[in-house]
């Protein structure tokens, strides 16, 4: 009995150490020996360049979608080759109203009555599009000037299916939001990319070639991983991750508001889960082992941490899990105090950021186990409220003065 307790204890913790420590070690180590694609260069004819819709899904954001609208007419692009298509999902408020106001032919807004959720309402807009290349964002994130153009370029390329972009988080006050996940997570993005290997993008900024879009045909919440993982693997087409397409995202203030976010995709996962497996099973095996590593096996984590704890509770009478269990209820009382420090003021302490770092990785686990209850629960609902967000023209610089299209940082660190 003791020795499957310990055997299962040590696959446990095995499996957390190899998609938060190994995989990322191990695919960058990997990425490092391939040399970088070179970007196409288009020339300036009009012609040369895929047809675009720039397409929004959005759901009650009156407040939001005339900010987005102007970032997106501001976008360069040869004349006549892109076009800008708001879809509401049923929005209840003055979203339809203040995008009609906008006068460009190339503005088309699809005034959708019933909602759907995001997905759904995405794949019907889709139906109606007449476009090569649909690029994907949403009504609260800011492209940079050049963004459009240095997605499309990659689609001259009759191979390549999938083009994302780099996304820029972005605080209150209108300072960097990207924390030690976040990063590590983008340079795992990027070295899986330079290996053309993809595992989800970001929803901010992503395109699909329209003739290889796929439609999972079951409910989902999560479009940006399931859109792209589908194209990507049903036609085993090319995907680039181009750093110079930049989004700006603001992240509120607030840990209740990202914790029912990650909840929200923590449901979504479990549904896409099976789409997933089978995503897996028709790629290679670098693609396969990728999935597992950077997907499936963090998503079990949360039962992992949960399968530890309770492993310990019947290994105490021996001295090294009375260790183990001690290191692990340190962690715990850590992450209670990154909590309760996030909840009132930040500082840069060594010890305090630590416990930030708990109390992220223990809320994204926890935000996951409570997505598989809703998923157990409610495995149809495609249907979430938006994380609400401040408007983009009221965030105040670190002196005080409005952004209003800010510069967009390029940090090599992301």
């Amino acid at each position: 009995m003791g020795f499957w307790i310990q055997t299962l204890y040590w696959i446990s913790m095995a499996a957390i150490a190899h998609a938060y420590i190994g995989y990322p070690i191990f695919i960058t180590w990997l990425a490092s020996r391939r040399s970088a694609r070179t970007p196409p260069t288009l020339s300036n004819e009009a012609s040369d360049w895929p047809k675009v819709a720039v397409l929004i899904s959005a759901y009650n954001a009156e407040k939001s979608i005339r900010a987005r609208i102007e970032n997106l007419i501001e976008c360069e692009y040869p004349p006549g080759r892109l076009r800008i298509v708001v879809a509401s999902d049923g929005s209840t408020d003055a979203t339809t109203h203040v995008a009609k106001e906008f006068s460009p032919a190339n503005l088309v807004v699809m005034d959708f009555k019933e909602r759907q959720g995001k997905a759904a309402n995405l794949i019907r807009a889709i139906d109606r599009l007449d476009a090569d290349v649909i690029l994907f964002t949403d009504a609260t994130s800011h492209f940079s000037p050049d963004a459009v153009k240095n997605i499309a370029r990659h689609f001259v390329d009759k191979t390549v299916g999938v083009v994302s972009g780099r996304v820029c988080m972005l605080t209150e006050e209108g300072q960097s939001a990207e924390g030690l996940y976040w990063r590590a997570e983008s340079k795992v993005r990027q070295a899986e990319a330079k290996l053309g290997i993809m595992t989800g993008v970001s929803g901010a900024i992503y395109a699909i070639r329209k003739s290889m879009f796929v439609n999972p045909g079951c409910p989902t919440i999560n479009d940006d991983m399931v859109f792209p993982i589908l194209t990507k693997h049903r036609h085993r087409c090319q995907y680039i991750l181009d750093d110079s397409a930049v989004a700006e995202v603001v992240v509120p203030a607030g840990m209740r508001h990202e914790f029912r976010r990650r909840r929200r995709i923590g449901l979504g996962v479990f549904q896409s889960l099976p789409l997933l497996m089978d995503a897996m099973r028709t790629s290679d095996g670098l693609s396969a082992f990728s999935l597992m590593s950077h997907k499936v096996l963090r998503w079990m984590v949360p039962f992992a941490l949960l399968l530890i704890l309770t492993c310990n509770s019947f290994l105490w009478s021996i001295g090294i899990y009375q260790v183990l269990i001690g290191l692990q209820l340190v962690s715990m009382i850590a992450a209670i105090k990154g909590f309760v420090q996030k909840s009132s003021t930040r500082t840069a302490h060594r010890w305090n950021r630590l416990c930030g770092i708990a109390c992220s990785f223990y809320s994204m686990n926890l935000a996951l186990l409570l997505g598989f209850i809703d998923w157990v629960f409610l495995s149809r609902k495609v249907v979430w409220e938006p994380t609400p967000r401040p408007e983009r023209s009221l965030l105040k610089g670190s002196k005080g003065n409005a952004i209003v299209a800010g510069p967009f940082s390029h940090d090599p660190s992301i």
